[in-house]
């Protein structure tokens, strides 16, 4: 094969053709033949074309490119010196073709982008596309971008005029970018595939994100549709089956999926396993999506288009020896930008006694063997950019049964609740409506804990002011206004066995506005401020309604002290370092707080003088890049701060040291070449009972392909505990994992737990040995998740990519 550089002629209108782009033709024999007003290249003996900036690299044995002649000749005209022959102003018929070059070119660009995981640059497509009629590759056809065969065909035609794209015997690997940064790629293995207005069509077509050679599965359908998104592609399947190494395992339903999320496989995942207190257990978890129902419903409730809604629904099945048949089931889904949500249910006909945190009700009663179920539901509706609702929903039989199986969101998220909140903001307020019910008769306190009530809203307003500017007093220096205001009615809905019950439910009113100076002293940032609060009930404990009113006047003084070092190769540290001082006097407070109903903060307000020192350090890091696109990281976070009262007889029983507040966060420190540390270390030190009121340790250690993982935790529920794992690969898909759990009150051992885990590419399968100290129970379980290459969602668990504050956590037993 001989390499030509075009330089003249026709040769010279390849270089036109890219634009001046540095190009690589190479064919061996090359005719250029005319028919009417097509002018047409044949390309034998291989061909090959490398566009640089594009990323692209075709190659193929032979080729018939059809150019439109009127529109080559004034580009070869174009290129010659001289002017040519004289002419008399009469301008050139008009081409032939019905539409214009800028819809041609978006044509050939969309064909492209659906093939790249990037996007195309503007005017990354520099070549005068409007050249071409039609292109036709035939022979080992291979379209290779940014170092990927993104195509393989015996045939491939594009013919830009009617936007259309037709290959034989192909493999086409779609790509692109979704908003999580990750690359979706589908792998379509076709007889033959066309692509036509955006959109690909193919009979007995093979689907699959394996990337093996040979697929280890695939979905073979009769009928595709693929349909390119924004950021993903819609893919309409009929007549499918789902495939194993060639065979045919199951049928799957006529469907549409999402290739940012994909669902083809119903069986999510198996377990089963034993325990010395349950017995035997099973559960198979199945799960697919709901895209076309919720799109139409979707669309007809808010008229808009039925493919922006996305919807996965997980239905759970189970057999406990000792406690009988759980279900649960789980809806997600999302409707564009415009509202998402989630809804999972579960219920048990319980023939046993739950074992989980909570035993018992609040009076001590045991929970016996009942039918137990709850539901919970948390959604948002996005009416505009600046105004949403939240709207929340749950109801339980008892108090045992969400931390007992859902035990992770019991210790990790807030707690659940029926409300709906309305908020609306505008340039520097904020306006919300709330309604807050109790649907049980329980509640759960922050403590892990029962509650024995629970505060209602029926319903409370807010509107917040935020440093509103009223006036300049000096050219530098604004005077700011702020305001809160709330009203409403609030009241205790008490849990059953709470003992006396007390009918607290009033109206209260709210006001609290604070004006503020804030001055600059060279590199000191000083800011006094006074402010008022007014208070009134329309029923108290005393007797009647009545009102309060507070009085605060205080100042903040803070600086910021920073320097950056440059170590090299557009590689630099920064170091942050930020005092600040706040004094706070809150006075005139008329009344005791317990004149009035305690709901919140606002009625236990009362005089005190406070003094708050902090320092906050920062150590941030810049990686190499342009200015634009360096990549900086915050490697270290250190806060501390220090109350003072100095009335501290009145303010804190004598001692003049408040609380203590620490925080240090260190999200990958490396030590070594194979070795990294990550910690989180949190806390509060009360001088007052000379005790730590909440202290948090969270340590992850990799030395090489080894990661250990270091817990601590002390609250006002716990008095230390202390955890600790391990996780070791072994033969690259084999891993051991172990933790255990320490008492250190009771000084007793918690928990022990191994598990062996086999990670292959389209399955995970977990063999796991846990023996509760506490419960005196020992628990076997086998898990298996099928994940295809990744076509299903995965369990997060803890690994070696760095520590992230919420995750790791192993003492949610």
């Amino acid at each position: 094969m001989k390499i030509v550089r075009a330089c003249a002629g026709v040769l010279g209108l390849a270089t036109a053709v890219a634009a001046q782009v540095p190009t690589t033709w190479e064919y061996g024999a090359f005719e250029r033949r005319f028919a009417g007003d097509v002018e047409e290249w044949v390309v034998s003996g291989g061909a090959r074309f490398v566009h640089p900036v594009l990323g692209l690299d075709v190659r193929c044995d032979r080729a018939l490119i059809a150019l439109d002649k009127t529109t080559v000749d004034d580009r070869l005209r174009a290129l010659e010196t001289r002017s040519g022959l004289p002419r008399r102003g009469a301008p050139l018929p008009a081409t032939r073709r019905g539409i214009d070059e800028a819809t041609i070119r978006a044509r050939i660009t969309s064909f492209l982008a659906a093939l790249r995981a990037r996007p195309l640059a503007a005017g990354a497509a520099p070549f005068d596309l409007e050249l071409f009629r039609s292109v036709h590759l035939e022979g080992d056809v291979a379209v290779v971008i940014d170092g990927l065969e993104v195509l393989r065909a015996d045939s491939l035609t594009l013919s830009p005029l009617d936007d259309r794209m037709f290959a034989r015997n192909v493999v086409l690997r779609l790509r692109q970018a979704v908003a999580s940064g990750a690359v979706v790629q589908f792998t379509v293995r076709a007889p033959a595939l066309t692509r036509q207005n955006g959109m690909f069509s193919g009979k007995d077509v093979s689907l699959t994100t394996s990337t093996a050679g040979e697929p280890q599965f695939d979905v073979l359908s009769t009928d595709v549709v693929i349909r390119e998104l924004d950021d993903e592609f819609a893919i309409d399947v009929r007549g499918s089956e789902l495939r194993m190494h060639g065979r045919n395992v199951m049928p799957l339903p006529d469907q549409r999926i999402y290739s940012a999320t994909q669902d083809q496989l119903l069986i999510k995942s198996a377990s089963a396993g034993w325990s010395q207190r349950l017995g035997i257990e099973s559960r198979i978890e199945w799960g697919s999506t709901f895209n076309d129902l919720g799109g139409a419903l979707h669309e007809a409730a808010t008229g808009r288009p039925a493919d922006e809604f996305r919807g996965k629904w997980r239905v759970g099945t189970g057999w406990i020896q000792e406690r009988g048949f759980p279900l649960d089931a789980e809806l997600d889904y999302r409707g564009g930008d415009m509202w998402h949500g989630r809804t999972y249910a579960f219920g048990l006909s319980d023939s046993g006694t739950p074992i989980g945190p909570i035993t018992q009700q609040l009076d001590g009663t045991p929970i016996g063997a009942v039918g137990r179920a709850l539901v919970h539901s948390e959604n948002r509706v996005s009416f505009s950019p600046r105004t949403e609702l939240d709207l929340s929903v749950f109801d339980a039989t008892d108090p045992s049964i969400w931390p007992e199986f859902q035990r992770g969101r019991y210790y990790g998220d807030e707690r659940p609740e029926t409300s709906a909140v309305l908020r609306h903001r505008g340039d520097g307020w904020l306006a919300t409506l709330s309604g807050r019910t109790n649907l049980t008769d329980f509640a759960y306190a922050d403590g892990r804990e029962l509650d024995a009530r629970f505060g209602a809203e029926e319903p409370y307003a807010t509107l917040d002011f935020f440093s509103v500017p009223l006036a300049d007093i000096t050219e530098d220096t604004p005077l700011l206004f702020t305001s809160a205001t709330g009203v409403g009615r609030l009241r205790s809905d008490w849990s059953a066995g709470a003992g006396p019950i007390l009918d607290d439910g009033t109206w209260r009113f709210d006001q609290e506005f604070e004006l503020s100076a804030p001055l600059r002293f060279d590199a000191f940032g000083l800011r006094p401020f006074a402010g008022a609060r007014f208070t009134e009930y329309d029923r108290t404990p005393i007797g009647g309604g009545h009102g309060r009113a507070a009085l605060v006047a205080g100042a903040e003084l803070g600086t910021r002290l920073a320097r950056t070092f440059e170590l090299g190769d557009g590689f630099a540290r920064r170091h942050e370092l930020i005092p600040t001082l706040r004094w706070e006097d809150r006075f005139a407070v008329q009344r005791e707080p317990a004149d009035f109903f305690q709901f919140d903060p606002v009625d236990a307000i009362d005089e005190r003088n406070l003094l708050r020192l902090g320092l906050l350090q920062r150590l941030l890091s810049r990686q190499a890049g342009e200015a634009e696109t360096a990549s900086i990281r915050e490697e270290v976070w250190l806060d501390l701060a220090q109350n003072v009262l100095p009335n501290s007889k009145r303010d804190n029983d004598g001692e003049s040291l408040g609380l203590f507040e620490f925080e240090l966060l260190v999200r990958s420190l490396k030590l070594a070449d194979s070795v990294g540390l990550g910690f989180l270390v949190e806390g509060e030190q009360d001088w007052r009972t000379d005790r730590l009121r909440t202290f948090n340790v969270y340590t992850e250690l990799t030395t090489g392909s080894v990661t250990w993982l270091l817990q601590y935790r002390t609250d006002e529920a716990e008095d230390g505990l202390f955890g600790y794992g391990l996780s070791l690969p072994i033969r690259r898909r084999w891993m051991i994992q172990g933790t255990a759990g320490y008492d250190i009150e009771r000084s007793r051992s918690a928990y022990y737990g191994a598990s062996l885990v086999r990670n292959d590419l389209d399955w995970r399968l977990i063999f796991g040995l846990t023996y509760d100290v506490v419960g005196d129970n020992t628990i076997f379980r086998i898990d298996f998740e099928p994940r295809l290459g990744g076509l299903l969602d995965e369990r997060r668990r803890w690994g070696v990519s760095g520590y992230e504050p919420d995750r790791n956590r192993m003492l949610a037993y």
